[in-house]
């Protein structure tokens, strides 16, 4: 008998609702902390009047969701009496998988097996659809999960930031103290690295950062090789686009999906920023 499995993920993964509906994916939402209000990451508050609070620099902060939140995604999924793939931002960057483990453990009879992406925003997102595709196709929880793995080990993530400023604000000094002292008006360029974000390098402009991020993709893609990505942006379309026509002129693109970073992410990152995750596709896809 093949398994129903359902996909649980959170809301740094920048999902559509599209996406979401398309492969049956339950989202656990942060929440975003305005004027002594919380708010779900876009179920209570419009993505559009985030950003323009965002832009007049009164930045919110982000918590994670609390234990009843994921138990309410898991017990929506258990009325179909289905296991769960729960997939969630690195473990080194948020508590949520520790809220996410509480959650498994008080809920004796369901089959909930963890996975810490290592990762955020679309590297989770590439993630999380994989594992959806997966799960339509009757594959078991156990290649579910080789697959995930697979999936992390070669994927990477890369933001491109039109200012420091948020970082420093939203008290991410690990992450910043790697360009202190550079010169004014640099773009810098961050990467996850074994679930952390750290400084990658520099470059005087947005477009001349995206040609530096892809020149290191192309150092380690075969020729011809073909990649899954993923697109994202703190509220600049435009400079997605072009990071895409770039992608797809330099690479073999099996698919690209593109994504309007939401609070969780965009609250560090600040708007006008740029990102991209990718990893190369295994004759198994």
């Amino acid at each position: 008998m093949v398994d129903i499995i359902k996909i649980v993920t959170d809301s740094t993964a920048d999902l559509t609702s599209e996406i979401c509906k398309k492969f049956d994916i339950g989202v656990v939402p942060y929440y975003l902390n305005y004027k002594g209000k919380s708010y779900k990451d876009r179920l209570d508050m419009k993505i559009n009047e985030y950003y323009e609070i965002l832009k007049k620099m009164e930045i919110p902060t982000t918590s994670i969701p609390s234990i009843g939140d994921v138990l309410q995604i898991y017990n929506k999924a258990a009325k179909k009496g289905v296991k769960i793939i729960s997939l969630h931002v690195s473990s080194k960057l948020s508590g949520l998988l520790n809220v996410a483990n509480n959650a498994k453990n008080s809920l004796k009879n369901m089959d909930i097996h963890l996975f810490d992406s290592l990762t955020t925003s679309g590297g989770l997102a590439l993630q999380v659809i994989a594992a959806a595709r997966l799960a339509k196709e009757g594959k078991s929880i156990k290649k579910i999960i080789k697959r995930l793995k697979t999936i992390r080990n070669k994927m990477e993530t890369f933001a491109i930031l039109d200012t420091l400023e948020y970082l420093k604000r939203g008290g991410r000094i690990g992450v910043v103290e790697g360009f202190l002292g550079s010169i004014l008006n640099i773009k810098p360029i961050v990467k996850i690295i074994e679930g952390e974000l750290k400084p990658f390098s520099k470059a005087r402009s947005i477009s001349k950062a995206m040609d530096k991020v892809l020149e290191n993709i192309k150092e380690k893609i075969e020729k011809n090789k073909q990649i899954e990505v993923a697109i994202m942006h703190t509220n600049a379309i435009e400079k997605a686009e072009k990071l895409k026509r770039k992608m797809l002129e330099k690479f073999s693109c099996k698919e690209i999906i593109t994504l309007l970073a939401g609070p969780a992410i965009a609250t560090h990152a600040g708007p006008g920023g740029v990102g991209i995750s990718y990893y190369p596709v295994s004759d198994d896809d």
